[in-house]
């Protein structure tokens, strides 16, 4: 069977693709239903007839014909096993490991990203080192910095000095932080000109039970008991940078400062406030609590998960910060932009939020503009609203008075369902089910 390149490709795509419910059975179906019917039906194969020895045993069909020309009899779990171990599928223990999202793969992108980062904005930044020269031909004796490491030469004072960026040697990091945060720019730099303070912030989750999926047993087959799961979680947010190194320190004076500046104040982004504060406004910061590092336990029953209203909450309380301990500089937060980060509008379209039938807690969505290519031939009045030009439609996603309403109630139900009622003098604000609701009208 593997002797058909395309079949061959076919079956590998279709391993790779269903890894979370791949198994021999599974496959056995796919290719008798699927796989190979496709593939006799696009090559346009002309099989050979049965065996008349083999014709009381196996079924008088393409497919039967098709495994008999592989010398495949009978297409059972065994065979399938073999066929996935060829292809070099293999089982074994599950190991963490790493998804390459395909936007890495665009070339032209990334290349210009880098382009502007190496040439642009790393230029603009305060990474660079300035040695005398006699200090420069020092480390290179210690042999701390390499031999063919010269550097940028300019003169200072009557004397020459060497300018290297900071990753040219180790000794250059903590150098880098004894020296005035002005003079850590190149000196090709005019502090006139457009220069930053880059930053860089991920996330990582630390669990109270870190074990590997493999350990040692005992010399009778004994192993160590282990907990169910994890343990209790915690989500740690960071922000380093070359002007400050890790979680750095705000004094006293300075976090007085960033609070009276953020008294009053309210949060741009007041749809993430009230989602994590209940409020829009700012409240004071504490030692413990600034952006540079912060904690987050983790799980639906304590405090929840570190979404793109976090991000974004942390970005305008940094802002702050950045406002009172480096007065004047503009600075670039790269960030690890994953997709829970993408927070959307609060008028998204977002299933989860929506409800296919009248009322209840839901989003009112926005409307969207569609043309033919979306829609294709079909449209509905009463949904689709027609704008001024005539090749766009605008699809709104809520049920509005005159609208036919949900495709899968009938005429009765729609009514029973489409208004609060007044039962026994009440009002009814929530119907469970249409069942439940006939008894009351009864």
């Amino acid at each position: 069977m593997l002797k058909h390149p395309a079949l061959k490709q076919k079956i590998a795509m279709y391993i790779n693709e269903n890894l979370e419910t791949l198994s021999a059975s599974k496959l056995s179906e796919v290719l008798l239903k699927e796989l190979i019917p496709n593939y006799i039906r696009d090559e346009e194969l002309s099989l050979p007839p049965l065996d008349t020895v083999l014709a009381d045993e196996v079924e008088d069909n393409e497919v039967q014909r098709f495994l008999l020309d592989c010398s495949i009899k009978k297409l059972c779990e065994r065979t399938c096993l073999s066929i996935m171990r060829d292809l070099g599928a293999s089982f074994g223990t599950h190991k963490k490991g790493f998804y390459n999202n395909t936007h890495e793969q665009q070339l032209e992108d990334r290349v210009k990203y880098v382009w502007s980062y190496l040439f642009d904005i790393e230029l603009k930044a305060p990474h660079f080192v300035k040695l005398p020269l006699s200090e420069v031909e020092k480390l290179k004796r210690e042999e701390k910095l390499h031999a063919d490491f010269e550097g940028q030469s300019f003169t200072q004072d009557g004397q020459e000095w060497r300018q290297f960026h900071v990753d040219c040697c180790k000794e250059f990091s903590d150098l880098l932080l004894e020296t005035p945060l002005d003079g850590r720019y190149s000196v090709d730099l005019d502090l006139e000109e457009p220069h930053y303070i880059l930053m860089g912030q991920d996330e990582s989750v630390v669990s109270q039970y870190e074990m590997t999926s493999r350990a040692w047993k005992g010399t009778k087959g004994q192993q160590a008991m282990r907990p169910k799961s994890r343990g209790k979680g915690i989500m740690m947010s960071g922000i380093v940078s070359r002007v400050f190194g890790w979680d750095p320190t705000v004094t006293a004076e300075q976090l007085a400062e960033i609070n009276e500046q953020r008294k009053d104040n309210q949060y741009l982004d007041t749809e993430a406030a009230l989602e994590i504060n209940a409020t829009t406004k700012k409240p004071a910061l504490t030692l413990d609590g600034l952006p540079f590092l912060r904690f987050l336990e983790i799980g639906a029953n304590s405090e929840g998960w570190w979404t793109g209203a976090n991000m974004h909450l942390l970005v305008e309380d940094l802002a702050d910060c950045m406002r009172v301990m480096y007065p004047g500089k503009t600075y670039l937060l790269f960030t690890d932009w994953s997709q829970g980060h993408a927070r959307k509008r609060p008028d998204a379209l977002r299933a989860s939020d929506m409800n296919k039938g009248y009322g209840g807690v839901q989003v009112r969505s926005h409307l969207s503009m569609l043309t033919k290519k979306e829609f294709g031939d079909y449209t509905n009045p009463e949904m689709l609203k027609m704008p001024e030009r005539s090749d766009k439609v605008c699809q709104s996603f809520v049920f509005e008075e005159g609208n036919l309403g949900p495709c899968w109630m009938t005429e009765a139900e729609r009514e029973l369902n489409k208004y609060d009622r007044e039962i026994e003098g009440k009002t009814e604000k929530k119907i469970m089910s249409i069942d439940e609701l006939r008894l009351h009208l009864k």
